[in-house]
This record gives structure tokens, C-alpha cells and sequence, in this order.
């Protein structure tokens, strides 16, 4: 049986532990609200084991000005976003919701010199890389 100081001390310790789940929930709605944007070139290196220079965001207009090229695919010469990896290019496209961003990278120059070079395009989604189109590599 519990006495009445128990039950008291019970309570207490029932109420601070209410306080304690309150305040944690409301900490992570106000911090939702305080950490970078999803659209932030800086918080993207961070997925990165290089170094790498990010630009962005950019527009698919803006990727599709930067990538156009002039093929020929037998049947004449044809202007094409990233020209044979065009369809690489589409697939990605596809897979854009409102809210992504895209960003340019390009890894250091160190990585260049060593040999393992790469810049491409990355989709960005609530700040995480979701895909990415390499389009440049040694």
C-alpha cells in the first residue's frame, strides 16, 4: 500500500516527467524552425568525404542552359540538356517535387590531381542528397 507521502512524491516525480516530454517536444518544433535551410549550399558539403565547391541553387532552366550540347545521333545534330546522358538528365528531372533544389558541385583540386575527379548536379530533399548526375570525372 502506498502512503500519502509516496503518493505525493509519485505524483512529483509523474508531473516532471510530463514537464520534461513538453519541453523536449516544443525544443524540437522551435529548432525545426532554427537549423539551415534544406536549400543550404554550405550544409550539403557536409555529405561529402572531399572537399567540394557547391553552387546553387539553380533552376532546371539554369542546369539545361549550362548543359546544353550539340549531338549528332545519325539523324543530324541535335540540341540536347547534357546531350548523350540526356536521359539521365530526364530521369532526374522526373524525380524533382516542389520544395527540392538542385545544386553543382565539383570535388577539389586535390581529388583532380589525384585522379579521382568529379563534378555533377545533386537533388537536394529536405536537405538530404536524394539523387545525383555526374557528368564530368578522371
Amino acid at each position: 500500500m502506498v502512503n500519502h507521502s509516496e503518493r505525493i512524491t509519485l505524483l512529483s516525480a509523474r508531473g516532471t516527467e510530463m514537464k520534461t516530454r513538453c519541453l523536449t517536444v516544443l525544443a524540437l518544433l522551435f529548432s525545426v524552425g532554427c537549423n539551415a535551410s534544406p536549400c543550404d549550399g554550405e550544409s550539403i558539403k557536409s555529405h561529402f568525404d572531399v572537399g567540394v565547391e557547391i553552387d546553387g541553387p539553380l533552376s532546371i532552366e539554369t542546369v539545361e542552359e549550362r548543359q546544353m550540347a550539340e549531338i549528332d545521333l545519325g539523324d543530324g545534330v541535335q540540341r540536347l540538356p547534357f546531350g548523350r546522358i540526356n536521359a539521365e538528365w530526364e530521369k532526374f528531372k522526373s524525380r524533382v517535387v516542389s520544395g527540392d533544389c538542385i545544386f553543382f558541385f565539383t570535388t577539389d583540386e586535390t581529388t583532380w590531381e589525384a585522379l579521382h575527379g568529379r563534378e555533377g548536379y545533386l537533388l537536394v530533399r529536405d536537405g538530404e542528397p536524394v539523387d545525383a548526375i555526374v557528368t564530368k570525372v578522371n
